[in-house]
Order: structure tokens, then C-alpha cells, then sequence
């Protein structure tokens, strides 16, 4: 009997090692694939994507947006660091077309990307469906397409970032004008755009603009306050200096342009005026010659700062930048100086005017 016994379970033992060998062999087996993706090299990088659902589609669907999520996170790019209109519509195509090629397999619709493989398994006991994603990448189109769209990324970010680094450099080499003019230029790019804390940047530029502005000042010398001469004579020119107060010190602020508005006799006999652009030397000065008026009358010279240049800059921003534009453009008209002179005649006969 217990010969029996031990036969019965030697034989029992015998199927079931029998029956798990067959059970090994008729379940499909897993690509290696899936279980560790494939390494990397300096020819190809891969990607896999891999999601479960109740039904196979969605599950193909779903590996299909894990893969693009590999893919995107390699390249390190996010719509939430800038709004150019340009990155993202690069961005949402390049997403599209990687879409597309999983989704047909397709090939030559992104250059040196394809998909190597599919698998799909249910599970018998849950009755869900796993779908895994093979795709491969040629390193060398993979890095390019990496440095395109991130050069349009950067693009919005360097249009402020760029233009304040300049202002701050032509600040600090006393080229004012230039830096207020790179101050407006970062505060265009920061009011056109959604990067991050755009506001917080045109704001710190218009400050930066407008502090400097407010240090400007234009003087002239003091023997030009009462000038005169007879009808036909000829003034002596004039000299305007553009100065700013650098740690306690006025200095002379080279490379600036200015507008000289001066009185001048038409050819109806009138006095109307005529305008001129001139630019300070490197000691910050503009010497002018006003051309003679044989009219008596008193008469004005005006010497403004022309920064028609940075107002240009600033016309496109939006409406709720008008008080940072406003505190700006209040601080550079203000940078104006007028000189007064008369012509005096001993001649009864002379006419005269007032100017």
C-alpha cells in the first residue's frame, strides 16, 4: 500500500511539472523591450510609453501620450516659461506630427524619428489591456530639433533679459540715452509677452528708464541769459551742455540726441521757425549757430531731448502699461532748456515784432 502511494505521487508530481512546461510555452512571451528600454548611443536614443485600460484603444491611446511625455521631458521644454506665439505653435506641431507618426507608424514625417514596435496583452485574470510603445530617435535630428525649439523659447526670454543686461552696461559706461533706450526696449518685450513675472519686469525697467531720465538736465552758459544785437548782425553761437549728477559729481553725458527749435523769417516776411537734430559731444555739449533775423523782437532758441526713438519703443504696449509709459515720457520732456535774445534796431523805420 505504501508503494502505492509513493508511485501515485511520483506520477502526480511528474504531470504537474509537465503541465506548468506546457503552460511556459504556450504564453507569449514578453519583448525585452518592456521590461528595460534599450540603451541609448550616440546613433539612436529610444523612448517607450506604456499605459493600461479597459479596452485596447484606449490603452494604445494612452502609451501613445506617455511616450510624447518622454519625448517632451527629454527635450526639457514647457509652454508655461514664455508666450511666444511662434514657440508655441512650433511646440503644438511638433507634438502633432510625433502624434501622428505613433498613431500610424508612419515614417519621414519627423525626420529620423520611427516606431520600432507595439505590444498589447490582456490580462486574463482583470481583463484589462496593457499597451507598450517602441519608438527610436537618431540622436544627432533628436539634438538638433532639441536646439531649435529651444532657441525659439529663449528668443522671448532674451528679448527682455538682453536688452536690460545692455542698459545696465551703458549705465554703468555713462552712455545714458542708450540705456534708457535699452531699458524701453525690455519693457516693449516684458509688456508683449506672458514669461514669467512680466509685469515684475517692465516695471523694473521703467523705473530703471525713468530714474536716469530724472538726472538729466540741459544748462547753458551763464552770459547767454541776456543776449542782444542790432538788426543785421550775427549771433554768437550757443552752447548747451547735457549733464547728469553721478555720486555727487555733474558730469557730461556724451551721444545724445537733441532737437533746436529756432526762430527763422519766412519767405511771406513772418517769423515762423525751423528745427534741427543735433548730438552731444563727449564732454555732453552741442554748440549751434542760429542763422539772423532783421525783424526787432525778442526771440527764444529751444533745446529739447529727442527721444522720439524711445516713445517708438513703447507705442505698442497695452493700456495698462500708460502709467509706467506716462512716468517715463514725463521725465525725458522735462529735459529742456531755453535761451532768449533780442534784435534791437536804432532805426526808427525798422518794423518790429514780438517773438
Amino acid at each position: 500500500m505504501k508503494t502505492i502511494t509513493l508511485q501515485r505521487m511520483r506520477y502526480t508530481g511528474l504531470a504537474l511539472a509537465a503541465s506548468l512546461v506546457l503552460s511556459c510555452a504556450s504564453a507569449p512571451s514578453v519583448p525585452e523591450w518592456v521590461v528595460k528600454t534599450p540603451a541609448s548611443d550616440s546613433q539612436y536614443t529610444y523612448f517607450t510609453g506604456s499605459s493600461s485600460a479597459d479596452d485596447s484603444a484606449t490603452a494604445l491611446n494612452d502609451a501613445t501620450s506617455s511616450l510624447i511625455a518622454g519625448i517632451m521631458q527629454y527635450m526639457g521644454l514647457s509652454v508655461s516659461i514664455t508666450s511666444s506665439a511662434e514657440a508655441r505653435a512650433s511646440l503644438d506641431e511638433y507634438q502633432a506630427q510625433i502624434t501622428q507618426t505613433v498613431r500610424t507608424e508612419s515614417k519621414g514625417r519627423i525626420v529620423g524619428f520611427e516606431v520600432l514596435e507595439k505590444y498589447v496583452r490582456k490580462d486574463s485574470a482583470t481583463g484589462r489591456y496593457t499597451a507598450h510603445i517602441l519608438a527610436r530617435y537618431e540622436t544627432r535630428e533628436l539634438l538638433k530639433e532639441k536646439a531649435r525649439i529651444e532657441a525659439l523659447f529663449q528668443e522671448s526670454l532674451d528679448a527682455v533679459a538682453v536688452p536690460e543686461e545692455r542698459g545696465d552696461a551703458a549705465a554703468a559706461e555713462g552712455r545714458l540715452f542708450d540705456a534708457i533706450r535699452a531699458y524701453a526696449e525690455a519693457m516693449s518685450a516684458a509688456g508683449g509677452s506672458e514669461i514669467e513675472n512680466a509685469q515684475l519686469k517692465l516695471e523694473r525697467n521703467a523705473k530703471k528708464a525713468s530714474a536716469i531720465a530724472a538726472t538729466l538736465k540741459l544748462m547753458t552758459a551763464s552770459e547767454q541769459s541776456e543776449m542782444s544785437i542790432e538788426v543785421g548782425d550775427r549771433l554768437s553761437p550757443f552752447t548747451v551742455r547735457l549733464v547728469t549728477n553721478r555720486a555727487g559729481k555733474e558730469e557730461g553725458v556724451p551721444g545724445v540726441p537733441l532737437i533746436v527749435t529756432y526762430p527763422r523769417r519766412l519767405t511771406s516776411g513772418r517769423v515762423g521757425t525751423a528745427t534741427t537734430r543735433v548730438f552731444t559731444d563727449e564732454r555732453g555739449t552741442v554748440t549751434f549757430e542760429v542763422p539772423p533775423i532783421d525783424i526787432v523782437g525778442n526771440y527764444r532758441v529751444m533745446v529739447q531731448l529727442d527721444f522720439a526713438s524711445v516713445s517708438d519703443l513703447l507705442e505698442s504696449l497695452p493700456s495698462r502699461t500708460l502709467p509706467y509709459i506716462d512716468a517715463l515720457e514725463n521725465e525725458l520732456s522735462g529735459v529742456v532748456v531755453y535761451i532768449r535774445y533780442r534784435v534791437i534796431s536804432g532805426t526808427k523805420d525798422v518794423p518790429t515784432t514780438d517773438g
